[in-house]
């Protein structure tokens, strides 16, 4: 089970990670009518899956294909109505109380996005530390 954290107007988490340590997850970034989030999906194995999952979840289940620079295969575009990949990598639970995030998305060319990021930090709990490619994010 993943945690969440900080949720919308429609009782959507905006931010999901992961609730144990493990090997890394891969999570995106995303602004979805104008709301912040940070997703990761313990079962997506790739960033375009993830997003593919993420926006059916949102109900946005009709959007441009583009071919991905690193598999080849058709992914979801970065941009479509109602929404925008900011940033992708992958997150790494430290301990219960922290996470770094880093690395970058191959198929989008992109990496995290630190100010979406701190943007999100208030919604994350007050005891977390939050780590950007190791760096500790402050408040």
């Amino acid at each position: 089970m993943d945690e969440e954290y900080g949720y919308d107007e429609n009782g959507r988490a905006r931010i999901i990670i992961p609730d144990m340590i493990e090997s890394p997850k891969k999570v995106v970034q995303l602004e979805i009518g104008e709301i912040n989030y940070l997703i990761t999906n313990k079962y997506a194995s790739t960033h375009s899956g993830l997003l593919w999952n993420t926006l059916e979840e949102f109900g946005i289940t009709k959007f441009d294909k583009v071919i991905g620079l690193v598999s080849e295969l058709e992914v979801p575009a970065p941009n479509g109505d109602n929404y925008k990949l900011i940033g992708a990598g992958e997150v790494f639970r430290k301990n219960k109380n922290e996470i770094d995030i880093k690395g970058k998305s191959g198929d989008y060319n992109i990496t995290i996005n630190e100010s979406h990021l701190i943007e999100l930090l208030p919604c994350f709990p007050k005891e977390m530390v939050v780590k950007l490619n190791g760096k500790i994010l402050e408040r």
